[in-house]
Formats: structure tokens, C-alpha cells, sequence
């Protein structure tokens, strides 16, 4: 007599509303957190089963109608009760389709199919692309060649990933700038472990002030059940050492802590300084990290071998085992808010995964949101200070220019003379500046002289911003890219002018101001991938002495060498 049958409910990542109904195999373990292999339309596809078998099918499903399940990829659950109920949550909550809700608790390796099978880890080794300085004959280049040429120079080496992600370019356009001898193509070892390569001295944990003591004491005793935290410490209050300190204290009872940030610039930096406190028990997880070496950052995770977490948004997600604490640095940012589907607002997130697993949850900030602000003052959350510096400290010195009546030291009036002053005398002085503009490109927009038209994106009506380097016109919302006319669309004239500045522009510019001095651009162009970490590493061994950037420049780093900002 055959076993009656199951039907097990499972999220397919598609941009669906709902659950979909399977029928379980007769035999083995399923259940929820098993990955299965299933038919969707004419496809297959990996989901999730987030519910356990039941005898019958959903009300208004019937029975012969439901497909089977083609094949359960696993001995035993990948995914905990407590991140299902997380993604859960986050769906009902944001409205967002299921199953793209419950692809965000597995790496994307995990969720792949190839030839009908789940996609094996890739070798290891990939290609890397490298501009090569001397070679300058770009001559009868294609506008594609171009392109890529141009964010190489920004770039200065890329993986050929890297370089389709950012330009959507191919391999056979980088195999042909080879043969010219403009770039090299070179065989590297992919490193799994983000931090291959990267040793970190181990240090010691200084006294604590008074003041983070007592924060570091108060959050402590919470450990074990939740309860919400804002930390409000002015800029240099040494709030990362009250983050180390809390930890400290979860790692000693057994347990684990997840590290929230608001940028992937800042990973790198927050989890070499954790590593040099805690160790080789630090992991990071964010979307930056290829695929590899996500998929093995995160089975470490899951195993409990890499207790403490640190990451972008996508961390929130991580399987940290035997959870203690949360904490979410820089806590008012909007990098936080995930802006494509699913939608949700990690900060908000990470409260409720701390409620649904009985853990605190610290969010700190030297400028607090008004909702989190407005949720301290009602008591929701509870609020801990660190209103003084380290060591007494005095606050940076700052000076407000006029430019309605300072003197402006180029042509474009980009530059007042006191900014390049500033920024000269750091120089001179063996230090380093950061010049932050929240526009990238070259120019804000196209603008006709003759009939006033600007050139705007047909998908969004948003103006295009004029990438020199590219030699393109983007669409910042998006991301739509179109040639440069030469006559104006409209009319037909001639006249086509550049309006406004981004970080481009200001860097060419202060490059012809200040010859000599090493200028170099952070922002979503130059930054793809591994470039970031890159370029931050070469402003910290002081190969930059003037770094220019959009927001990712002003959230949170550490440079001590930095005078002039």
C-alpha cells in the first residue's frame, strides 16, 4: 500500500505573489528550510519549503492538479526556524514577493541551476584585467573599447566580472584591447576568504572611558533577551570599542553578534579592526563578494566557526548560530533601505530579527534618525549616551566659506582659494585632504544653448549626467546609458553645452590646480568590486594624498592622516 501523499509549500524565487503547492516525495526527509529542485512553467527552478508537509493540499488547490517535487537537494534543513520567520515577517510587512524574500536567507550559489543541476563551485582562478601604463595607442578605437579603457584607468585592475558588471561589456571586446597591447589579461587565484592576503596585527583592548564602560555594562546585562538600544555618541566617542566591548561579552557566554553597516566601503575596514580584537571568528557578508567565497563565508556561519558577522544589508540575513547580539552602526543612514525588490529597511529589520530571537539590539549613531530619536524619547527604545570624545578630545575646527565673496582660484569657480590653501598646506605638511561632493560624473546635464532643451532619459525623464571618461550619458536613476549627440535633438544646432559638476570634474580640475599632488576619485564608477578595497588600501599606505568622493567618502572611515576634509 503506497504512503498517502504530501504537499509541501514552497517559495520560488520569482516576482510572484504567494506560495506554491508541491507534492513531497513519498519517501526521505522534507520539511521547512529544505532546498528542493521544482517545475515552474517550462522551467526548474530552486526554492525554499517554509512550511512542513501537510496530508492536503491548500483550500481551492486540488490535487491532481499539483505537480511533484523533481528532487530534494538536501540531507537536512540549510535554513533555521528563526531566519524563516525573518523573511516571513518581511514579506507580509513590505508587501514583497515571497520568494524573493526567502532567496535573501541563501547565498546565490546555493539557489543557481546549471544544466538542470545546482551550479558547482567555480574553479579557482579568474581572470584579471590590467590597464597597462605605457601603451597609448588608442587610436580608431571603438566607443566601446573606449569605455572600457576609461574605467580601467579609473580602476587601474579589474576582474573581467568586475569590468562586465560595471560597463556590460563582454570578454571579446577585453580580448580585443589585448591585442592591441592596451590591457593585460592575467590568471589569478580566486581567494574564497575575503581576507586571503589582508594579515591584521591582533591588539589589545585600551581602558575604557567611564562612560563606555558603563554603556558596554548596560547592554551586557541585557544579553539573552531583547531589548532595543540607541547609542548616541558624538563623532570619536569611541563607539566601535563599546560595539567590541558588547560583543566581547556574547562571544563569552557562547554567543554569536551580527554587525550591520551602512556602506560595503565599510566592511572592510570595520571587520579588520574586529579581527585584530576577536580574531579569526570574524566573517563578512555582503553582496560585493564573488560568489565563492560568499557561499564558503557563509557555511562558516552556519557552522558556528565564524561567530561574529559583519556586513551590509545582506548580512542581516546570515545564519549567525546561537545569535546574541545585534548592533547597527550608523544607524540613520538610508544606504540601509534596499531601494530594488524586495524592498525593506535593514536597520527596522534587524529589530524585528531581534525580537523574533530574544536578542539586544544596539543602534548606534552620532546623528539619530527622527523615527529612532522619536522611539527613544517614547520609551520603545532605550537611549545610552557617550557625549564627550576619547580622552577629551576637542571637535575639528570648522571654517564657512562665503563663495558669494571669497576669491575663487580657477576659472569654472569650482575652487575657492581658501579650499585649495587648505588643501596644499595638508600636502606640504605630510597629510592627506577629502573633498566630498554628492554628484558623480563630469557634468550634471546637457543643456542647448540655442532652444533650452536639456537631453532627458526617455525611460524616467530624468536629465542624463555626461560621463567624460566613459564618453557616455547615464541616467542616475536608471542606469540607462546613450551616446553623446553631436547637434542638440531638438533643434538641431550646434550648441550643446556642459551644465554643473560631479567628482569627474572636480578631480580633473584639481589635478591642473595642484600638479604634483596625487588625486584620486571614490565613487560608484571607480569603486566596483575589489576596487574599492583597493583604493581605500592606497589612501591608507598614503599613496593618495587628496581623495575625492561622493557619500561612500563620508561614512565612518578611519584616517588618521587626514587634516583637511
Amino acid at each position: 500500500m503506497s504512503a498517502p501523499p504530501r504537499f509541501v509549500q514552497v517559495a520560488v524565487p520569482v516576482p510572484v505573489d504567494g506560495l506554491f503547492t508541491y507534492r513531497a516525495p513519498d519517501a526521505g526527509p522534507i520539511g521547512p528550510g529544505f532546498r528542493v529542485k521544482v517545475p515552474f512553467g517550462p522551467r526548474r527552478l530552486v526554492g525554499l519549503v517554509v512550511a512542513e508537509p501537510t496530508d492536503a493540499p491548500p483550500e481551492g488547490v486540488e490535487a491532481k492538479t499539483v505537480r511533484p517535487v523533481a528532487e530534494v537537494l538536501d540531507d537536512a534543513p540549510v535554513v533555521g526556524a528563526a531566519e524563516l520567520r525573518l523573511a516571513g515577517w518581511l514579506a507580509d510587512y513590505y508587501l514583497a514577493p515571497p520568494g524573493e524574500a526567502y532567496a535573501l536567507l541563501l547565498p546565490p550559489r546555493m539557489t543557481k541551476l546549471e544544466d538542470d543541476a545546482v551550479a558547482p563551485l567555480k574553479g579557482l582562478t579568474e581572470d584579471l584585467v590590467r590597464r597597462l601604463p605605457d601603451a597609448q595607442d588608442t587610436g580608431r578605437l571603438g566607443p566601446k573599447m573606449l569605455e572600457a579603457l576609461a574605467w580601467l584607468e579609473d580602476a587601474g585592475e579589474a576582474t573581467l566580472s568586475e569590468l562586465r558588471a560595471a560597463t556590460g561589456l563582454g570578454r571579446d571586446v577585453v580580448k580585443r584591447l589585448e591585442a592591441r597591447g592596451l590591457v593585460a589579461i592575467e590568471q589569478q587565484d580566486v581567494a574564497r576568504d575575503p581576507f586571503t592576503g589582508t594579515p591584521v596585527k591582533r591588539d589589545e583592548a585600551p581602558p575604557l572611558m567611564p562612560e563606555q564602560a558603563a554603556v558596554v555594562a548596560r547592554v551586557s546585562t541585557a544579553l539573552g533577551a531583547y531589548h532595543g538600544f540607541l547609542l548616541h555618541g558624538v563623532t570619536g566617542s569611541g563607539k566601535t570599542e563599546v560595539y567590541l566591548g558588547v560583543i566581547d561579552a556574547a562571544l563569552a557566554a557562547g554567543k554569536g553578534a551580527l554587525v550591520l553597516v551602512p556602506e560595503i566601503a565599510l566592511t572592510p575596514q570595520l571587520a579588520a579592526r574586529f579581527r585584530a580584537r576577536l580574531g579569526e571568528r570574524v566573517a563578512v557578508q555582503h553582496s560585493g563578494l564573488a560568489p565563492e567565497a560568499r557561499l564558503e563565508q557563509w557555511m562558516r556561519i552556519r557552522s558556528g566557526e565564524l561567530p561574529v558577522v559583519v556586513g551590509a544589508r545582506s548580512a542581516l540575513f546570515a545564519p549567525v548560530k546561537d545569535l546574541g547580539v545585534i548592533v547597527v552602526d550608523e544607524e540613520h543612514e538610508a544606504s540601509f533601505k534596499q531601494d530594488t525588490s524586495p524592498r525593506y529597511n535593514a536597520r527596522d529589520l534587524a529589530l524585528v530579527r531581534g525580537h523574533l530571537q530574544g536578542v539586544p539590539v544596539v543602534l548606534g549613531s552620532a546623528t539619530p534618525s527622527c523615527e529612532s530619536w522619536a522611539n527613544a524619547k517614547a520609551g520603545k527604545l532605550e537611549l545610552l549616551s557617550l557625549p564627550g570624545r576619547v580622552m577629551a578630545r576637542a571637535m575639528p575646527e570648522v571654517d564657512v566659506v562665503d563663495l558669494r565673496t571669497a576669491p575663487v582660484a580657477d576659472a569654472e569657480r569650482l575652487f575657492s582659494l581658501p579650499l585649495v590653501e587648505a588643501v596644499r598646506a595638508a600636502v606640504d605638511g605630510g597629510n592627506q585632504a577629502i573633498l566630498f561632493l554628492n554628484r558623480r560624473g563630469f557634468a550634471s546635464f546637457l543643456l542647448c544653448q540655442s532652444c533650452g532643451s536639456t537631453l532627458d532619459c526617455h525611460a524616467c525623464s530624468v536629465t542624463y549626467t555626461w560621463h567624460r571618461r566613459r564618453g557616455r550619458l547615464v541616467c542616475h536613476l536608471c542606469d540607462q546609458v546613450r551616446s553623446r549627440p553631436a547637434t542638440c535633438p531638438s533643434c538641431g544646432a550646434d550648441a550643446l553645452s556642459e551644465m554643473g559638476f560631479g567628482t569627474e570634474q572636480v578631480e580633473a580640475r584639481l589635478t591642473e590646480l595642484l600638479p604634483g599632488v596625487r588625486v584620486a576619485r571614490m565613487d560608484r564608477d571607480t569603486t566596483r568590486g575589489r576596487a574599492l578595497e583597493r583604493l581605500l588600501g592606497r589612501f591608507r599606505r598614503r599613496e593618495i594624498d587628496v581623495l575625492i568622493g561622493t557619500q561612500m567618502v563620508a561614512k565612518g572611515h578611519d584616517f588618521p592622516n587626514v587634516t583637511v576634509v
